[in-house]
């Protein structure tokens, strides 16, 4: 068993799989077949893996405009890499996956709790 990654092309765009197994054989014949059925190929490994970012991002929707600028502060202090406020209460922060916990245990132990934390 464990994990394995696949990737391809599916209508031109790229695509990463991640899988749990305890059956490679059969999960990459599944895989290959939800490609295929889709229009698409499965490639070899880096085919477009390369082309893709691995991150931390920690999600906070509905955040209070008075707690906004201490938020981004904490979040920019503990060492986040990039800052995006795409909606009027909603921030996102990207960080190196390795930090994603320390940010979000230190981001909690400033006042804010995340609505989601994952890579």
């Amino acid at each position: 068993g464990g994990s394995v990654r696949y990737e391809g092309t599916i209508a031109g765009v790229s695509v990463l799989v991640s899988c749990v197994t305890d059956n490679k054989n059969r999960t990459v014949n599944k895989v290959r077949e939800i490609f295929t059925k889709n229009g698409g190929t499965l490639g070899g490994e880096n085919s477009v893996a390369h082309k893709f970012n691995h991150v931390g991002q920690i999600t906070f929707y509905n955040v209070d405009d008075d707690k906004s600028d201490s938020l981004a502060d904490a979040a920019i202090t503990l060492g986040v890499e990039e800052v995006d406020n795409p909606d009027e209460k909603v921030w996102e922060f990207t960080c190196n996956p390795k930090d994603l916990n320390a940010v979000d245990s230190g981001l909690k132990d400033a006042g804010f709790e995340a609505d989601s934390a994952s890579l």
